[in-house]
């Protein structure tokens, strides 16, 4: 709900309609004993809002986790991401990151190397590790260009993706969306 209503300046029927649902949602997590199932579930019911050249995107039942700490580089990777119609959330923390993918297993975990209290690169490990975390693909940004060869051949488990930030950060993504077959 945060995410959804991070700058929201103009109050459309719309925005007002997404955010009864909201209300109504967690009103329903909190009155009643949800299940995990039940909990993925409404995550993925909630509304996104996309800015508005992007309202021609077609919404995919794909949610993307974005983790990482800067705001203004999860904005531009977020705004990336959605470009391809997926829905995307967003944590700031790795203990929070990891805790939201075993409840709601995103389809793709895409986490910053610098993060809190564990790195980027312990996350993917974390996650790769546990048998409930452990099939979701996960891609790590890079602090640094030359970081990018670094992780990949020595740190990160083998299923997991690098994107670079910079200029061919939308190829990169691309390649690691196929990597996974979420295309």
């Amino acid at each position: 709900m945060c995410e959804y209503l991070d700058g929201l300046q103009i109050a459309k029927q719309k925005i007002i309609d997404n955010l009864q649902l909201y209300s109504s949602t967690l009103h329903e997590i909190v009155n009643n004993d949800c299940t995990e199932a039940d909990i993925r579930t409404f995550s993925r019911s909630l509304p996104v809002r996309t800015p508005i050249d992007m309202n021609n995107i077609v919404q995919m039942d794909v949610e993307i986790m974005m983790v990482e700490p800067n705001k203004t580089v999860a904005n531009l990777v977020c705004r990336e991401v959605c470009a391809w119609g997926y829905r995307v959330t967003t944590s700031r923390g790795s203990i929070d990151a990891l805790t939201y993918a075993i409840r709601t297993k995103p389809d793709m975990i895409i986490a910053s190397a610098e993060l809190d209290e564990i790195s980027g690169i312990n996350l993917a490990c974390a996650m790769g590790a546990m048998p409930l975390t452990r099939k979701i693909p996960f891609a790590l940004l890079p602090s640094r260009d030359h970081d990018r060869d670094h992780y990949a051949r020595r740190e990160l488990p083998e299923a997991s993706a690098v994107i670079k930030k910079g200029g061919k950060f939308g190829d990169d993504l691309a390649d690691a969306l196929a990597q996974f077959d979420i295309l």
